[in-house]
């Protein structure tokens, strides 16, 4: 059987291997385990609630899409705190382009603006 994950025998580890062979109530309990305290550990990066819960979120539809194909090397634990913090960064990465280009629009607008008064 291949096996994509280190087994521990960690219940957070069994959870995954049996989540690897399709066992959605493992892929549950799994999600039961880990969805609050990833929620809190998003809180560092991301102030708002609903986008926090989002991402978490996010990283749980993306780790049950690709179960058959990630190789994970460390235990699910750290690679989904590593996932949470991935996706924080690059939302936090978006936000801020997308500041900037709001900013560059205003000061366009406004010096446009200035030429036909």
């Amino acid at each position: 059987m291949e096996n994509n994950t280190k087994y521990n025998h960690n219940p957070e580890d069994h959870f995954w291997y049996a989540a690897t062979g399709d066992d959605k109530k493992a892929f549950k309990q799994l999600f039961e385990l880990f969805y609050p305290p990833l929620c809190s550990y998003a809180r560092r990066y991301i102030d708002d609630r609903a986008i926090r819960e989002d991402i978490v979120q996010e990283v749980f539809a993306t780790l049950w899409e690709d179960r058959k194909k990630l190789t994970i090397s460390t235990s699910i634990r750290s690679y989904l705190i590593v996932c949470v913090k991935n996706l924080c960064t690059s939302h936090l990465r978006r936000e801020g382009y997308m500041q900037q280009y709001v900013d560059s629009q205003n000061n366009f607008c406004s010096h446009i603006g200035r030429h036909y008064e």
